[in-house]
């Protein structure tokens, strides 16, 4: 995923077109500077095969920004930790397993989530 800009990019840019790349992953980013948006030209470049750890690092050292990653698990969103060493791609695919797992009652019924 490149994202290209050339004269601002908003972190809700950003947000939206990560979760359009990876569907059971969600990115919220926070400006280190306190501004609002990325001023200038660039691409900013995510690819699957990317850790978290990795993506958190570029977006800081780079773009001066925070990162949080979280994957989808079922209903909930979970922050993936730095030293998880899953790629994005990986990440998604769980992320996708664990929305549509199903779940059994302690009766052993099963149920759709």
């Amino acid at each position: 995923m490149i994202i290209q800009f050339t004269t601002k990019l908003f972190a809700e840019d950003i947000e939206d077109e990560f979760s359009e790349f990876f569907p059971f992953l969600k990115i919220e980013l926070q400006q280190i500077t306190g501004l609002e948006d990325v001023s200038g030209s660039g691409a900013l470049e995510i690819s699957g095969d990317m850790t978290a750890f990795q993506l958190h690092h570029m977006l800081q050292n780079d773009w001066l920004m925070f990162a949080k990653i979280f994957r989808r698990n079922r209903t909930l969103w979970e922050e993936i930790p730095d030293d998880d060493s899953l790629s994005l791609d990986e990440q998604n695919e769980l992320g996708r397993v664990d929305s549509r797992q199903k779940g059994e009652t302690r009766f052993g019924d099963v149920f759709e989530i």
